[in-house]
């Protein structure tokens, strides 16, 4: 339940001057509780008058009801809990989230370009349809979140944590990756094309699917990718050369042109796979499943 004075001197700093801001200068200690408060409501009372305050770090705003209000754009929020808030299809552009609990949080289709989400913690929250372009999410823990058809293109995700999360469909052309975890992630139809996921970058890829997903011209180069699910990913001139496939399921997916020099393809299903124009050079194919292969235009 939010402090009363602390919710009384919010909303009188929507309807007149920069109290808040004094405020929180001249108690730079209290971290304001604002928690439970149903700020749609608010802001519909006032909507002549909504002015955001600048200055909400630390802040708890747990199970607060946030959802279209549209008022956190540029807010600092850094260290803010906002665990099981629900922040629907808000608008978080340039808001500073560093170090914020986001945990169980809705920020389903939000619109968070150019924020700063590092090293939240997003562990179950619920991400569909989010828009993260060109966020920072700089080892932000994303552990278990469904994030079914979010936008992470042009994305920093140095060091970020994915594991275990639902991410069909999900776009991640030219996002930033490095130390980033995927183990047990569900990247089914997700957008990849050009990205570098290789080993030097310190990836780590253990019971991903990426089944159905486009990976075209992306670099997976000495990846730990064994046991891995491929079904009918598009891998078109795509870089996994030295990878480890062993038992890989890569069963119809297409890799015209794609570099597997070097590469252990033992015991690997490429059931119906198409290998038109694959380098397989010094590739093991030891006890591979190659029936149904499509390796020469016909």
């Amino acid at each position: 339940m939010a402090n009363r004075e602390h919710l009384h001197l919010y909303v009188t700093n929507q309807m007149k001057s920069n109290e808040w801001g004094r405020w929180r200068r001249n108690n730079p200690d209290i971290e304001p509780d604002l928690s439970d408060t149903d700020f749609t409501y608010i802001n519909d009372l006032t909507p002549d008058d909504w002015r955001t305050p600048t200055n909400l770090s630390r802040a708890n705003l747990s199970r607060a009801n946030l959802s279209f209000t549209g008022f956190v754009t540029g807010v600092d929020l850094s260290q803010a809990n906002l665990f099981q808030a629900n922040l629907c299809g808000n608008a978080l552009i340039k808001t500073n989230l560093n170090y914020a609990n986001l945990q169980e949080t809705d920020l389903a289709f939000i619109s968070a370009s150019s924020a700063n989400f590092s090293h939240v913690h997003l562990q179950h929250a619920i991400l569909t349809g989010a828009n993260f372009l060109e966020v920072d999410l700089v080892e932000a823990n994303l552990s278990y979140t469904d994030m079914r058809g979010a936008d992470f293109v042009d994305t920093n995700l140095q060091g970020a944590n994915f594991s275990y999360a639902i991410a069909c469909s999900v776009r991640m052309q030219d996002a930033k990756f490095h130390d980033t975890v995927f183990i047990g992630a569900d990247l089914r139809n997700a957008e990849l094309m050009a990205v570098d996921l290789s080993a030097k970058n310190g990836n780590i890829f253990r019971n991903v699917r990426f089944e159905k997903a486009n990976l075209s011209h992306a670099n997976l180069s000495e990846t730990d990718l064994q046991n891995i699910h491929f079904t009918e990913a598009l891998l078109v001139n795509a870089n996994l050369q030295g990878a480890n496939l062993s038992h890989a399921h890569l069963r119809r997916a297409t890799l015209t042109g794609a570099n597997l020099q070097g590469a252990n393809l033992t015991g690997a299903d490429l059931q119906d796979a198409n290998l038109i124009d694959v380098n397989l050079q010094d590739a093991d194919l030891t006890g591979a499943n190659l029936q149904g292969i499509i390796d020469k235009y016909w």
